[in-house]
C-alpha cells in the first residue's frame, strides 16, 4: 500500500499524513483548518519536516512552493522522506499575489526538481489549454495596456496550473 503525505494541506487533506504550518478554526478564513477534523495532522514547516527519511512514497504539494521561503531547501526536505512528489503550482509569469514568493514557467520548475528527483515530468493542466492558441487570445495579447489584467483574468478562470510529478 502507498503512503501518501500531503504537505501544505490546507482545509482539504488528501493523504494518509497530512501536514500544514497554519490552522485557523475562526469562521473568518476561507478554508477552516480544524486539526480535529484532518486525518494524522501535523503541524510542520516544509522547510523542516519532522518526518523520518522514506517515509512516503509519495508527497503532494499543492499551490505551496510559491508560498515558501525556500523551495530548494523544501523540495530536499521533501526528497528525504519520500520516494516521488506531485506538484501543482500556478502558471503565471509575473507574481500575481502578494503572497506569492515565486513564480515558475514549466522549464524553471523542471530545473528545479531534477536538482533533487533524476526523473522530472511536466505539463499545463487546464481542459481548455488549447484556448491560449486563439485568434481572440493573440488580439488580447496585441492590445498592450489592457492585455496583462485581461489574460490575468483569463488565466484564473480557464485554471492553468504547470503540474510536475518528480522521483528518483
Amino acid at each position: 500500500m502507498e503512503m501518501i503525505i500531503d504537505i501544505g494541506c490546507g482545509g482539504r487533506p488528501k493523504g494518509d499524513v497530512n501536514i500544514d504550518l497554519f490552522y485557523d478554526t475562526s469562521p473568518h478564513t476561507v478554508f477552516k483548518i480544524d486539526p480535529r477534523e484532518i486525518r494524522n495532522f501535523i503541524i510542520a514547516d516544509a522547510h523542516h519536516l519532522p518526518i523520518r527519511s522514506n517515509s512516503f512514497d509519495l508527497a503532494i504539494c499543492y499551490h505551496i512552493l510559491e508560498h515558501l521561503i525556500n523551495p530548494a531547501q523544501a523540495l530536499k526536505e521533501i526528497r528525504r522522506i519520500a520516494k516521488s512528489v506531485f506538484i501543482k503550482i500556478p502558471n503565471s509569469p509575473i507574481r500575481e499575489h502578494e503572497k506569492h514568493l515565486y513564480t515558475w514557467s514549466e522549464t524553471s520548475i523542471r530545473n528545479l526538481l531534477s536538482l533533487y528527483f533524476s526523473h522530472v515530468e511536466t505539463w499545463i493542466d487546464s481542459s481548455i489549454y488549447d484556448l491560449r492558441k486563439s485568434r481572440i487570445m493573440r488580439l488580447i495579447a496585441k492590445m498592450r495596456v489592457l492585455s496583462y489584467p485581461i489574460l490575468r483574468i483569463m488565466r484564473r478562470i480557464i485554471g492553468l496550473e504547470i503540474c510536475a510529478y518528480a522521483y528518483s
